[in-house]
């Protein structure tokens, strides 16, 4: 059986972006309206075959783009299933996030940071993705 671990998820306008604490390492824009965080016990999955694909970059932006002044950019390219817990599937992003600070519209820096996104089971009709 699989030994759980943690995550910290980092709830962004109604999608979830994951971050890793230990073991994980799980152009659209969209505003970033709040952040929350919660750490939450996962069980690892060894399921390679279940991904998500994100065919362009999403970005969320805590303001209008000349206004913003904290971004995320989720990179494009495959997602695998890496964990799930009671209420989400958690999903490795192929390269790391980034999250930026930004000036007049423009990043001046920021970290690179390990993660994917969570996926509420609530929102799907089946049990598994």
């Amino acid at each position: 059986m699989p030994r759980a671990s943690k995550i910290v998820a980092l709830g962004l306008a109604g999608a979830a972006m994951l971050i890793s604490v230990v073991g994980l390492t799980s152009c659209s824009l969209i505003r970033l309206h709040s952040v929350t965080t919660e750490e939450r016990t996962i069980t690892p999955i060894d399921d390679e075959g279940k991904t998500v694909t994100l065919t362009e970059p999403i970005v969320w932006l805590d303001a209008p783009a000349l206004r913003a002044s904290k971004g995320v950019r989720l990179p494009q390219g495959l997602y695998r299933l890496e964990a799930e817990d009671a209420d989400y599937w958690y999903f490795r992003a192929p390269s790391p996030i980034e999250m930026r600070l930004l000036e007049d519209g423009r990043p001046t820096g920021g970290p690179d940071v390990p993660g994917g996104l969570a996926l509420a089971k609530a929102l799907f009709t089946t049990t598994s993705p």
